[in-house]
């Protein structure tokens, strides 16, 4: 049976450029895009490197690819050392697809746009997101809830944006020495160097039991990521999903709603029926999850990510994992990548 594993669920996130490609002009994309008979799918692994196979036809190492619309496309990322890793997409569904591939955990997730052409809230599209803003993450760790017991939910959920966030009693930036002399020594189940397994935190929320942080030796505090007690559950994983659904909707009075809620089940007929969901869940054939980004107005400056994910554990246990990703993360991330890869 499959165990928690914190080191996994810190491990560094990819972000990627797909977001600033969503932004582009309409009349820059192909018109098979635009007509959705076709998407531009962008790859980005951890390691970085290795090969991509899209339908069993290795392609050419490039930022991003065009992939046509005619049936779901099984794509296969493959590096020296480490399991091959699968992924199916289905191209035309969304203008641009961002996948991340965590080669260590064996793990890849899709981030879908839909920008361009068109407008968000009557906004146009490139006005709606800030230039600058960073893609959103693909991550199997990405999750978050805002701690109701440190911060009540706002009735107003646009003043969030001038409020310090502080999640679970975290704050931005703040070093791993300050957190540790918070907490207390004892506190501490794992120190790995960037991140830190926590068993406790400053503020804690009753149905968590562990908090992992990622510190940067110069910008501190980085990345916050809550992980739930287990939680028992019939097969069809009404318990989880209910548990779900209760940090979801705490996330969504203080930031609004979320930029994409996944909830969906890619395998065949059968197996996606709901007394199946458990089961299809630890075979990653089910997803559910939900992500807010720097598009959400009402996120906070100093906030780059929130997502909150469900995991199973097996066919009657899992958890949720809530993580909060903050200004210069993807920076962090991309200049520890820069040194591992250094050595080739």
């Amino acid at each position: 049976m499959q165990t928690k594993s914190y080191a996994s669920a810190a491990v560094l996130i990819i972000a990627f450029t797909a977001r600033a490609l969503s932004q582009t002009a309409p009349h820059k994309f192909p018109p098979e895009v635009l007509e959705r008979k076709a998407s531009i799918v962008g790859v980005k692994t951890t390691p970085d490197g290795g090969t991509v196979k899209v339908d069993g036809v290795t392609i050419p190492k490039t930022p991003f690819m065009l992939l046509k619309k005619d049936k779901p496309r099984v794509l296969r990322f493959e590096l020296a050392g480490f399991k091959p890793v699968e992924k199916t997409v289905d191209p035309g569904a969304h203008y641009v697809i961002g996948i991340g591939v965590d080669f260590a955990s064996h793990k890849a997730q899709l981030v879908e746009f839909d920008q361009p052409p068109g407008s968000t809230d009557g906004v146009p599209a490139a006005e709606a997101i800030p230039a600058a803003a960073p893609a959103p993450v693909a991550t199997n760790t990405a999750a978050a809830v805002t701690e109701p017991a440190s911060a009540p939910a706002t009735a107003n959920p646009g003043a969030a944006s001038a409020q310090t966030v502080t999640p679970f009693g975290f704050a931005f930036g703040m070093t791993k020495q300050q957190a540790i002399a918070k907490l207390g020594k004892d506190a501490v189940e794992k120190d790995s160097g960037v991140n830190v397994v926590f068993k406790t935190a400053p503020n804690p929320h009753p149905d968590f039991e562990a908090y992992i942080a990622a510190f940067s030796p110069d910008k501190g505090l980085l990345k916050i990521t809550a992980v739930s007690k287990d939680i028992q559950t019939s097969d069809d994983g009404s318990e989880l999903r209910e548990k779900f659904n209760t940090f979801r909707s705490a996330l969504r009075e203080k930031y609004g709603k979320a930029i994409k809620d996944f909830d969906f089940c890619k395998g065949n007929e059968v197996e996606c029926k709901d007394e199946y969901f458990m089961m299809e869940l630890k075979e990653k054939n089910r997803v559910l999850d939900s992500y807010w980004t720097r598009e959400n107005k009402d996120l906070p400056p100093q906030l780059q990510n929130i997502a909150i994910e469900a995991v199973a554990l097996g066919i009657n246990k899992g958890y949720i994992k809530i993580s909060y990703e903050f200004e210069g993360w993807n920076a962090f991330v991309d200049e520890l990548d820069k040194k591992r890869n250094s050595t080739f």
